[in-house]
């Protein structure tokens, strides 16, 4: 059985650095969307896929209190580079067996995380190795920036064969 968001989101909020504060009560979703410095409409991905449930409130929404730490933790994940998608897929998803580091359909909420972070980690660590291989090809070419530092760069990974 997969944890509760609720069992998610404490923990996180607990264990993640800088978790934007959100203080207890209803807020609006511009305010929320001003107090965790993101965009409102990423704040509507998160309600359009069900992430969170806020209520309506004449023409706008109103954030209750685990409603706004999900989107607090959620925005922290979200910094931490994981997109989207993969933010929806963590709270949203069924628990997956296979893929958890106990290998159990019943986890505990460490579990699920360290199966997300997992992940995340992974990824970033082939960018990295992406990353190297390309500014070795940089300074074997010879254009290598001075002082070897790229300002900008945008990876594009061949198609897998």
């Amino acid at each position: 059985m997969r944890p509760s968001k609720a069992e998610l989101i404490e923990l996180l909020s607990r264990v993640l650095p800088d978790v934007p504060h959100v203080r207890d009560g209803f807020l609006s979703e511009s305010a929320l969307a001003e107090i965790l410095a993101v965009d409102r409409r990423w704040l509507r991905e998160l309600r359009t896929a069900g992430v969170v449930a806020p209520r309506r409130f004449g023409r706008g929404f109103v954030y209750a209190n685990l409603d706004a730490r999900i989107c607090s933790v959620a925005a922290r994940l979200a910094g931490l580079g994981l997109s989207t998608a993969a933010i929806v897929h963590f709270f949203e998803a069924p628990c997956d067996p296979v893929g958890c580091p106990r290998a159990v359909p019943a986890c505990a909420p460490r579990d699920c995380c360290e199966l997300l972070l997992r992940g995340h980690l992974s990824r970033l660590e082939a960018d990295i190795d992406d990353l190297r291989r390309f500014r070795a090809a940089l300074a074997a070419d010879g254009t290598a920036p001075a002082g070897g530092r790229i300002r900008h760069l945008e990876l594009v990974r061949p198609p897998a064969t």
